[in-house]
């Protein structure tokens, strides 16, 4: 039988006591390694969850843009406004007959500034001591305040005023025209609306058509604060239907057709005198003589030099007494459009 002495029960604790430290201290490293490596991981996934977001956002941010400029440009725009407003009289049967464009100045009010009542009170003091206004001069004074209402523009944004005066089939064609303009993408207010009809009871003598006439004033903004945080996002705003000119340039377009035809004329008689014998020179004296006959034939066409306040609808009533002749002035100057421009000279056909 052994029998262990007292050095060696000693010997044997203090090894089992080297062995549990040796294992608790192994247990608090790794455990130190692991919580430092989840540390890391959890610094990555956060990093890479905020530049997913960044990216969404700046997406987002980019296609929000886009949609604001669509509605509120950066710049005037004013053939885009042209053109929205003559697609809605289009498809409304109805017709521009005039149109003006004028910014919106700010004026920054103070509190010092009175209001129309309140002047006119300090007015009526003034000059009658101690007596106090009355009813009728506060009605006055409300309508002093009606007129002098002035458009408030957001801040950040300019506005254009547009005055149009216009004429339409009848109410139907008058309500569409406004839906019209309600339904473009940029963003369009009507300020105020004005209608001058014949009074109910009204007998007018001979046969009335059944057209209405009417003054709308339009608000359009633009906003170039933004146009340096469009310029980042690459928001190329390209002109209305990638044309200079909206406008379509009858006379230009004349010009051009003219032109066109004259070196065509030319290379057509030297062919003919170059290939043909002295026989057919004639012939193509008179193929050169022949082109000065309908010359002649439009120097008889009737013209007509457009002046203010004209229409197509006015300019077709002088000429036809009714409105068939503005399919016929139209196609014979070549055009698709019922806007005519001041100056102009248009063809009147027979």
């Amino acid at each position: 039988m052994i029998h262990f002495q007292k050095s060696h029960w000693l010997t044997i604790l203090i090894g089992i006591i080297l062995i549990l430290l040796a294992g608790v201290i192994y247990t608090f490293t790794s455990l130190s390694s692991i919580k430092n490596h989840n540390t890391v991981l959890q610094k990555q996934i956060t990093e890479v969850k905020s530049d997913q977001m960044a990216e969404v956002d700046t997406t987002k941010l980019q296609n929000d843009l886009a949609n604001l400029v669509l509605k509120v440009p950066v710049e005037k725009l004013v053939d885009a406004i042209v053109l929205d407003l003559e697609n809605a009289a289009i498809g409304a049967d109805s017709i521009i007959l005039n149109a003006s464009f004028a910014d919106v100045e700010k004026e920054e009010l103070t509190e010092e500034e009175l209001s129309p009542e309140e002047q006119l009170v300090e007015e009526l003091q003034s000059t009658e001591g101690d007596l106090q206004p009355t009813e009728e001069d506060l009605q006055s004074s409300e309508e002093q305040v009606l007129e002098k209402i002035k458009v408030t523009v957001p801040d950040g944004l300019e506005a254009i005023t547009i005055s149009l005066t216009v004429l339409s089939k009848d109410y139907e064609a008058l309500t569409t025209f406004l839906e019209n303009i309600r339904m473009n993408t940029r963003i369009y207010v009507v300020e105020s609306f004005s209608f001058q009809g014949f009074e109910e009871g009204e007998v007018l003598p001979g046969p009335q058509e059944d057209h209405l006439e009417y003054n709308v004033v339009l608000l359009t903004y633009y906003a170039p604060i933004i146009t340096e945080v469009a310029n980042k996002f690459g928001l190329v705003i390209p002109p209305a239907s990638n044309k200079d000119n909206p406008v379509y340039d009858v006379l230009e377009e004349k010009e051009k057709s003219q032109a066109d035809m004259e070196p065509k004329e030319e290379h057509q008689v030297d062919g003919v005198e170059e290939t043909q014998p002295e026989e057919v020179e004639k012939h193509a004296k008179e193929k050169v003589v022949t082109p000065a006959q309908p010359k002649s034939t439009k120097s008889t066409v009737r013209t007509y030099v457009v002046q203010p306040n004209d229409t197509l609808y006015s300019i077709s009533m002088k000429y036809y007494q009714s409105r068939k002749g503005e399919s016929l002035i139209k196609k014979a100057n070549k055009r698709n459009t019922d806007i005519v421009i001041i100056g102009e000279t248009l063809v009147i056909p027979e």
